[in-house]
């Protein structure tokens, strides 16, 4: 699955298992090697988010000195469910990606759960997967988004994966970050 070969040798370098799934929730968390890589955008960027403050979105290296997992796919409502005892989504399916949930009950699931919301430059990290462009790849292969959803979520895994096996980084939903 993973096709970034640099990263496969930093994986492999790690000893860890690839790919191992949460007994508590049934998630499938992929390995994430550390690495360095450029966090933000450069300011000639199309859609460079300008509201955080140039300094928090300035692109600046970066390095991630611990391996860690992060969920394949976002967490779905089915998952949710069986957490949490209730589904807010607006848009149901017990396959599409939670929805209308804040980050502090994105909290409450992680400390039920025993998991953890990513950080801002580990999400970044895992989102670009080797990657230093916008996206990860072709954007219309890779993501939901207003012009090819319908305006609403979609089932998780439809579109392509990025180079380290991860669905849907770019698209569907809005995703918490620990910090």
């Amino acid at each position: 699955v993973v096709t970034d070969a640099e990263a496969r040798a930093r994986m492999t370098a790690t000893k860890l298992p690839w790919k191992v799934r949460d007994r508590r929730t049934g998630i499938v968390m992929l390995l994430c090697p550390p690495g360095e890589f450029m966090m933000g955008s450069p300011t000639s960027e199309e859609g460079r988010t300008e509201t955080l403050g140039s300094l928090r979105e300035a692109q600046h290296s970066f390095t991630i000195t611990k391996a860690f997992y992060l969920s394949e796919t976002e967490v779905t409502q089915e998952v949710w469910q069986t957490v949490i005892g209730a589904n807010p989504s607006n848009f149901k399916g017990a396959n599409n990606p939670v929805e209308q949930v804040s980050w502090n009950d994105c909290q409450s699931f992680c400390q039920s759960s025993g998991l953890r919301l990513a950080s801002e430059s580990e999400w970044e990290y895992a989102c670009r997967a080797g990657t230093t462009g916008a996206y990860a790849g072709d954007l219309a292969s890779m993501a939901w988004f207003y012009d090819n959803s319908g305006g609403s979520t979609q089932l998780v895994k439809q579109r392509k994966p990025n180079a380290w096996g991860l669905y849907d980084m770019h698209g569907n939903v809005w995703e918490w970050c620990e910090d």
